[in-house]
């Protein structure tokens, strides 16, 4: 309640007259806000948080909205522009800190979900489909990703490092004591860790490597259609190229 009060000072000064940007280079905890004063910049509803979109789209321009909370934090938010689908505004981020009460609650509500797996009351998946507040991992079950090949098979130097120096001391289908860390967004948090499955080093096949081969044919497929598109359209279109890709064989 301390912090949202404080934030809600810091609105009262905007709608008083102080700068939006200078205040957000003063206070927001977002890394860019430093230098872009809060501003967004032309943003597709989609591509952000919907509580955030929702309190963004009831705004006129440079009207100030009331403290809005997401999974990010508490945000202030100026509308600067509507066009179309996009809308650009800027706004101030302020992450709550959590207390260590709330941290241990978590490690402590972890430790019995994780005797509760080990018990087979229920499936590591199940349990992450339930409770886990990682929007990236939940709705798979708590299995993260290769963001190349979006399989659940990941090469141990693409692993973040705290996850790797984790599994590196577990045996296979052994799952971690909770753990702290801090997420993407710089809040701390909680977790436990599945070491589900290891590969050995192996000739790829179909049988063992079937989504990394299907990824790896798609991105030839999407390659082989642009450089077909240039060919057909060089002739055709009028096409830009800046300075940084003028080696790049598929424009000659």
């Amino acid at each position: 309640m301390e912090a949202k009060s404080k934030f809600l000072g810091i609105r009262d000064r905007i709608i008083k007259g102080e700068n939006f940007e200078d205040l957000a280079k003063e206070y927001s905890e977002e890394p860019a806000a430093k230098t872009t004063g809060g501003n967004l910049g032309f943003q597709k509803s989609e591509d952000l948080d919907q509580t955030f979109v929702g309190a963004a789209l009831k705004l006129k321009p440079g009207e100030i909205s009331g403290v809005v909370e997401t999974q990010f934090g508490m945000h202030i938010i100026q509308m600067i522009e509507r066009r179309g689908s996009e809308f650009n505004a800027r706004h101030i981020l302020v992450r709550p800190a959590s207390t260590k009460g709330d941290l241990r609650d978590a490690m402590l509500f972890l430790d019995s979900i994780r005797t509760r797996i080990s018990m087979d009351s229920v499936t590591f998946e199940m349990a992450a489909k339930k409770v886990s507040d990682d929007k990236f991992t939940s709705a798979s079950g708590g299995m993260f990703t290769d963001q190349e090949s979006n399989s659940s098979r990941i090469l141990v130097e693409n692993l973040d490092p705290s996850v790797f120096f984790v599994i590196d001391t577990m045996e296979v289908n052994q799952i971690s004591s909770p753990m702290s860390f801090r997420t993407q967004e710089g809040k701390d948090a909680a977790r436990i860790i599945w070491y589900k499955s290891k590969m050995d080093a192996h000739k790829a096949n179909l049988g063992q490597d079937y989504q990394k081969i299907f990824s790896a044919t798609q991105e030839e497929k999407k390659t082989k259609a642009i450089n077909d598109w240039f060919a057909q359209a060089r002739n055709e279109v009028y096409i830009e190229i800046k300075p940084e890709y003028a080696s790049c064989k598929v424009l000659e």
